[in-house]
């Protein structure tokens, strides 16, 4: 179904969030003020879906749709939330002349980052969190998927985030054909030493509509076509250099590594020291107390990769039946229980 593109986004009505079940549990409101993406990275489906041509809401619209929403904790729900630089600006400048005292967090490319007087700007409107897709340390993995970023710019953006104190929800890809067997530890130690506080690691997925699904479709190599499992969690196709049960097992090998309890307990440790060490010298010098959420960040993570892979032993079980040289099983159906 392909329906008109809306070119002026103001014209749209404030969403009636009123009408979901439990609304007033939720503690994060989503807000998009964008549509559309200039990129073009072979993985991505936002350009298929709202095309390259980016459009947005204006500043003075957004600022209503905060303020009418009567919410506080946002998160800005934009693929980029800061392609227009100009635009963020505004924003940011708005939610500060208001008095607005909003906390939110919002998805963003490492480009963001060169600009410091922006992201100065960011941290003082309220922005605590920002969700980054590095995607790779692997610099062939990043020109095949053309991202049109390198691992310095990686390198840049975690340190200019951390020095701006915004903190970093890292997204990476593991998978591309450029990958080989020793990404999982290069990405897992990569993520630890460079201090990120939360991580996302994703499967390469070849989601449909978008080139690298043409391409992987065209060679042969999904596994099946069953969608549920096209979640990048899950290994849907036939990677290049290790076979789809390792690529399963890598992913979930880079999660444990950053979310164990072991590593929790020692940042939890460290918090305590350093929170003591900072209570006694406020008497004399004005200090910020740490916080304790990235170890029961690390407690969570660690018991929610746990119950995932339970509840995903069918569906391992079916990705060791395939070897690297062997033909593709016929597509199965989850309605037959064999995963």
């Amino acid at each position: 179904i392909q329906g008109e593109r809306i070119p002026d986004l103001d014209q749209l009505p404030f969403p009636d969030f009123s009408l979901i079940k439990n609304i007033d549990k939720m503690k994060v409101f989503p807000v998009m003020t964008s549509r559309g993406c200039p990129y073009g990275c072979t993985f991505c489906s936002v350009s298929e879906m709202f095309g390259r041509q980016y459009r947005a809401k204006s500043p003075d619209t957004i600022i209503d749709e905060l303020i009418a929403s009567g919410r506080n904790y946002f998160f800005f729900i934009d693929d980029n939330f800061a392609a227009d630089l100009e635009r963020t600006y505004q924003i940011c400048q708005k939610i500060i002349d208001k008095k607005l005292k909003l906390r939110w967090s919002c998805q963003v490319r490492v480009e963001l980052s060169r600009n410091r007087e922006l992201l100065e700007l960011m941290r003082k409107a309220g922005c605590r969190t920002v969700y980054v897709g590095f995607e790779s340390i692997n610099p062939e993995s990043l020109k095949e998927m053309k991202k049109k970023q390198t691992v310095n710019d990686v390198r840049e953006a975690i340190k200019a985030f951390h020095n701006y104190g915004i903190n970093i929800h890292g997204m990476f890809i593991l998978g591309t054909d450029s990958d080989s067997k020793d990404i999982f530890r290069q990405t897992s130690r990569f993520c630890i030493r460079s201090n990120i506080k939360t991580v996302q690691y994703m499967i390469l997925t070849p989601l449909p509509g978008t080139k690298l699904y043409k391409e992987i479709e065209k060679k042969g190599r999904l596994l099946h076509k069953e969608w549920d499992y096209y979640d990048a969690m899950h290994v849907v196709f036939n990677p290049v250099k290790f076979s789809p049960i390792e690529l399963q097992k890598g992913m979930l090998k880079c999660f444990r590594s950053f979310y164990s309890m072991t590593r929790g307990l020692g940042n939890f440790l460290k918090t305590l020291f350093l929170t003591l060490s900072i209570f006694f010298r406020r008497f004399y010098q004005r200090i910020p107390y740490p916080s304790f959420v990235p170890s029961l960040w690390k407690f969570a993570g660690s018991q929610i990769i746990n119950r995932f892979s339970l509840k995903n032993k069918k569906y391992f079980q079916y990705l060791k039946k395939i070897k690297e040289d062997s033909p593709i099983l016929p597509t199965v159906s989850l309605k037959t229980d064999k995963f």
